[in-house]
């Protein structure tokens, strides 16, 4: 939540710090002409992502380790150490 805050107000200061330059012709972009460079870019997007999606649940599913529906205990030994030594560094 606090990484949503940032960004917003850094936004807004910088929209409100600098409005000329966001109503100025040089910040604006023009879109290309061609769709098949966008095109090959989005495929290549999507099939990159869609390659770690299988490799990713493919590891999880390969070693049985699975994040969801089990429960995270901070009072236990382990817990308490990786706290102790957090405090420590």
């Amino acid at each position: 939540m606090k990484i949503k805050q940032f960004t917003l107000s850094a936004w807004m200061m910088l929209l409100f710090t600098f409005p000329v330059f966001f109503q100025s012709d040089a910040s604006v972009t023009y879109a290309n002409e061609s769709t098949l460079p966008n095109l090959l870019i989005s495929g290549l997007s999507l099939i990159l992502n869609a390659a770690f999606f299988v490799y990713h649940f493919g590891k999880m599913f390969k070693y049985k380790k699975f994040g969801w529906g089990q429960e995270i205990h901070t009072d236990t030994k382990g817990s308490i150490e990786i706290h102790a030594m957090a405090l420590k560094a």
